[in-house]
């Protein structure tokens, strides 16, 4: 191999120092963007505190405030080890051109090597020979190196997928992404997380979902801080079905972002730039959660059971625990509310379908969703460490292993699910699949 040098060296400290540069004007506008948040906290400050929509705007400014503070920092320590880059690449540099000018390597030069167009080239692996490289090159080599990304390259497109299969390919990996699962904090982000009420630490950020619920009814304005919570509480033990339609509607638009917004009516990423699994499935939820289909009313007693006691002493807005439902009810809450909101509704099939890895893999390749109903089995992290389902569990598939596992979302973290291995101590073991085609 040749490596191809001017009198200079390999000039990466001057690149490098340029790069600081941009860094430094990175830092200061990140600076400059927090104080201008600052200055509008303060003018709020002054209009009056005790408004309630004030209230609201001050905690989303400083949200955005420690955001934009975070970037700062962030810049500020990428400059910091960009410093110590530099420092090595001028010692590069110095020997380099030390090497040059004491003629270590003249019998290869092609000219003065003072003449700006002047190269050197000299033979790394000793084979007399290899391709000519640019210092552009080198550097452009240099940096991929220092910046490939941690996850493996992505594999090219399989020839079964359709082109809508790969759209809705691209569309899922975004969403969920395998980076963000999160097992230990129990805060992960490989699609939604019907947990994530448990992660939500001050009152107010729990504001913004209220106000969601209340929209679809309005007597909740009135309630406490303990019925709210038994609310959320809910939630978490019956949402996965509504995280699964959440993660459905969400890979189909991911690459429509304003069509999103304008269907919805409100952002498709939060405040803090997270896809919105949360208002989306809680939207979903809020509006549906104990809406008989078959009936075509509300029955606010759905959510009674066995765990609840005495009927007669039943108060439905401090009950903690829903019944979730099943995939006729999920098929029926997901067409209703993309029609409510004058969005296309896709082709759904129905209760209890039958799938093999096979099929999945196929309806997958042509660009469809595939919602999964599982009941008594385990499901495994990455690492192998199962997690019981005991009674009946929705979740989104994302792929399908070479050995025919499934891998699904569940909890906002990656699973796997092994469709051949049945549960006698926990029950019966079935699986029930719904495919949604946009």
């Amino acid at each position: 191999m040749r490596i191809e040098l001017n009198g200079g060296g390999l000039s990466t400290a001057k690149a490098i120092s340029a790069f600081q540069d941009d860094l430094d004007k990175l830092a200061a506008g990140v600076d400059g963007a927090a104080e201008g948040f600052k200055t509008v906290k303060n003018n709020i400050y002054q209009l009056g505190e005790d408004t309630e929509e004030l209230k609201l705007a001050m905690d989303s400014l400083q949200r955005r405030i420690t955001a934009e503070e975070s970037r700062s920092e962030a810049a500020k320590t990428i400059k910091e080890k960009a410093g110590g880059f530099v420092d090595l690449a001028e010692s590069v540099d110095r020997q380099v051109a030390e090497s040059i000018s004491s003629g270590e390597f003249a019998g290869s030069m092609t000219g003065a090597w003072t003449h700006r167009a002047t190269e050197l080239f000299f033979d790394l692996d000793g084979n007399g020979g290899g391709g000519k490289k640019s210092i552009k090159d080198l550097r452009k080599e240099i940096f991929q190196y220092y910046n490939k990304p941690d996850t493996e390259p992505e594999p090219q497109p399989d020839s079964n997928k359709t082109s809508e299969g790969e759209r809705v390919e691209r569309n899922r990996k975004a969403v969920f992404d395998v980076n963000r699962s999160d097992f230990e904090h129990y805060a992960g982000r490989y699609g939604g997380n019907q947990g994530f009420v448990f992660n939500i630490y001050f009152p107010d950020d729990f504001y913004k979902f209220e106000k969601q619920i209340i929209k679809y009814h309005p007597e909740m304005a009135a309630y406490t801080d303990e019925q709210w919570a038994a609310y959320f509480t809910k939630f978490n033990s019956e949402g996965c079905g509504y995280i699964a339609i959440a993660n459905s509607i969400l890979v189909e638009y991911y690459d429509k972002p304003e069509e999103f917004e304008r269907l919805f009516g409100f952002p498709m990423y939060d405040e803090n730039g997270d896809l919105n699994f949360d208002m989306l499935a809680m939207d979903i939820y809020g509006k549906y959660d104990n809406y008989d289909p078959y009936s075509g009313r509300y029955d606010a007693s759905m959510d009674f059971g066995q765990e609840d006691g005495s009927s007669a002493g039943y108060d439905p807005s401090m009950d903690t625990s829903g019944n979730g439902m099943n995939l006729d009810f999920q098929k029926y809450y997901m067409e209703m509310y993309l029609q409510d909101h004058g969005a296309p509704i896709p082709d759904i099939s129905g209760y209890g379908q039958s799938l093999t890895p096979a099929d999945v893999q196929r309806e997958l390749d042509a660009g469809h969703q595939v919602l999964i109903a599982y009941f008594n089995g385990d499901i495994y992290q990455p690492d192998g460490t199962p997690a019981p389902i005991q009674g009946g569990h929705a979740m989104y598939i994302t792929g399908v292993t070479d050995d025919g596992k499934y891998i699904v979302s569940s909890w906002g973290n990656q699973y796997y699910l092994d469709p051949n291995k049945s549960f006698p101590n926990y029950g019966s073991t079935r699986l029930e699949f719904s495919t949604v085609a946009f």
